[in-house]
Order: C-alpha cells, then structure tokens, then sequence
C-alpha cells in the first residue's frame, strides 16, 4: 500500500512539473519580454495598441503615453498597458534563415539584355531603344 501511494504521489508531481516548464514558465518569460518593451518605450517609436491602432510616441509621462494617430495627427492620451507592440516588430520582413532561395534563383538566368533590345517609335517619330524583353526565346 505504501509503494503504490508513493507512486501516486511522484506521478501528481511529474504532472505538475509538466504543466510547470510547458505552460507557467514560458508566460512568465513573455510576460518579462512586454514588461520590459513597455518600459523602455521612447518618443519616436512607433507602437500598436491593444485596440490596433498604429501611432508615433510623441511623449512619455509615467505610466501614460501621448501618441500620434493617422494623417491627421490625432493625439491621443494611453496607459502604458494599453501598447501591444511595436510597429516596426510587427511590419519586419522575415528573412529566410537557409540559403535554399538564392540556390533556386542562381538557377535561373535572365536573358542577354545588349541584343534583344527592339527599336520603338514614340509619337514625335524619334525611335529609342524600348525596356529588353525578360523572357528568353528558345529558338
């Protein structure tokens, strides 16, 4: 009865360290990521709101943030909080880690630009060299 109640006990605690490194610790990691964003938000940054608007810092007092909004430079007051991310995060391009894309484009060779360009006629009746042609004739 002993051995089998030592067991429950060690399986609820493999259970919780589980549910420990699976879910609690990697909350508490971005939950230190956000905090430290937020306060080291500056003025100039651009920053989304938990409401989704896209706005520039223009001051930072305390916990409040005035922001500026849209063409027509609305302003607005907010709590630190209230900043999702900021902007230039979220509009990154990602980049691709592997080099598989610049392998896949080396293969592919535009064609000769010097002999494909054709003679063109504009309205004036002067004739100038038109924009070469991409595609590559299999003649």
């Amino acid at each position: 009865m002993n051995n089998e109640m030592m067991k429950s006990v060690l399986m609820i605690a493999v259970f919780f360290a589980i549910i420990y490194f699976l879910m609690i610790r990697p909350q508490k990691k971005r939950e230190k990521a956000v905090k430290t964003m937020r306060d080291t938000l500056q003025v100039g940054d651009e920053v989304i709101t938990i409401g989704g608007f896209i706005g520039k810092i223009m001051s930072v007092k305390g916990d409040t943030l005035v922001i500026s909004i849209g063409a027509d430079k609305n302003k607005l007051e907010i709590m630190k909080w209230g900043v999702s991310k900021l902007a230039k995060d979220e509009f990154e391009p990602a980049v691709p880690k592997s080099n598989r894309f610049k392998r896949a484009s080396a293969a592919v060779k535009p064609a000769s630009r010097g002999d494909e360009a054709e003679k063109t006629s504009d309205a004036d009746g002067e004739t100038e060299n038109a924009k070469p042609s991409r595609v590559k004739k299999l003649n």
